[in-house]
């Protein structure tokens, strides 16, 4: 795992530690929005105002980014922080493409993914553009629990539920 680059990042904290990665692709892929307004690409976060101090984290840690709001909308408060120009080509599409994965949210990496063509921004997987599925890549492997059901483009009949199993296999 290479350092991140310095640039859009806090000199005084230093590189994000990996959990600070983590936890901002976890951001992203819960909340995120990648897309783009025409002219220039745009990575956003849109969360209710409870949620202040994760955006006071992102101000102190990735300072190339901006807040909006909070504004309000139907008795909703919500804060937006968006990444765009020098600081998301040169800091968040550098740690995206080394974190996010497609086994996180295929919906989203198809997303990210049609970002960077439509903005030419760097190299693009085309199978993650195209949303294919790889048989090998499940994130389970054989230990799949019985309560997920077998993805059809795996072209497997779902084996039938006898009991509802843990939450969280180990």
């Amino acid at each position: 795992m290479g350092c991140l680059p310095s640039k859009g990042l806090s000199e005084e904290e230093g590189p994000l530690t990996i959990f600070e990665r983590g936890f901002l692709v976890g951001l992203l892929v819960g909340e995120g929005y990648f897309g783009g307004h025409g002219r220039s690409p745009v990575i956003a976060l849109k969360m209710h105002t409870d949620h202040a101090a994760v955006f006071a984290w992102l101000t102190r840690r990735l300072p190339g980014g901006h807040i909006y709001g909070p504004y309000e909308h139907n008795r909703r408060r919500y804060l937006f922080w968006f990444a765009r120009g020098r600081f998301l080509r040169e800091t968040l599409v550098p740690l995206l493409d080394e974190h996010l994965l497609p086994i996180h949210s295929r919906r989203v990496y198809r997303r990210y993914q049609q970002m960077k063509a439509g903005y030419e921004l760097g190299s693009v997987d085309l199978a993650g553009l195209r949303g294919e599925v790889d048989p090998d890549d499940d994130v389970w492997g054989p230990r799949r629990p019985p309560w997920l059901p077998i993805p059809r483009s795996y072209g497997a009949r779902r084996p039938p539920i006898r009991h509802l199993g843990p939450a969280i296999v180990s």
